[in-house]
């Protein structure tokens, strides 16, 4: 597994040959430029996991013909309704104000989390930028027959 030091290096590396631009990330990217860490084994999606990560930075790529990039930040993990065997929540990611995309799928890279795929929808429009959600409602026990 890629260390943060080899994940940050590697980018910084790319961003040296001018990379920076969203539609040159996603080509970096294909090219293998930027590293594409694989999730461990025993990495289960939680709130908790995400708690975890508040804060951090992630390299979003996709949506239609993966033409969209940006670098995001996980700004906020927000308890949805409880409903008995199941853990619902929804995290919360801040991008730069001329990073618009449509709702759908979209990849979401972290040293330690590797790439997950995640259902984003658009959120709140301010002037420090565009807000994105992740909604999850996952089954944390088998329900009672």
């Amino acid at each position: 597994m890629m260390t943060r030091r080899q994940f940050f290096s590697r980018v910084l590396g790319a961003s040296l040959f001018g990379l920076t631009h969203a539609v040159n990330i996603v080509e970096a990217a294909r090219l293998g430029v930027l590293p594409r860490p694989v999730p461990p084994p025993q990495l289960r999606i939680s709130k908790a996991l995400f708690l975890s990560l508040v804060g951090q930075t992630f390299l979003l790529t996709g949506g239609p013909k993966g033409k969209y990039a940006a670098w995001v930040q996980l700004t906020r993990v927000a308890d949805a309704s409880l409903a008995p065997g199941t853990e619902q929540f929804s995290v919360e990611f801040h991008a730069p104000p001329e990073a618009i995309f449509p709702e759908g799928l979209y990849r979401l890279e972290h040293v330690k989390t590797g790439a997950l795929t995640l259902f984003l929808q658009l959120g709140k429009r301010n002037r420090t930028g565009v807000y994105y959600e992740a909604p999850f409602n996952l089954l944390t026990s088998k329900p009672r027959s």
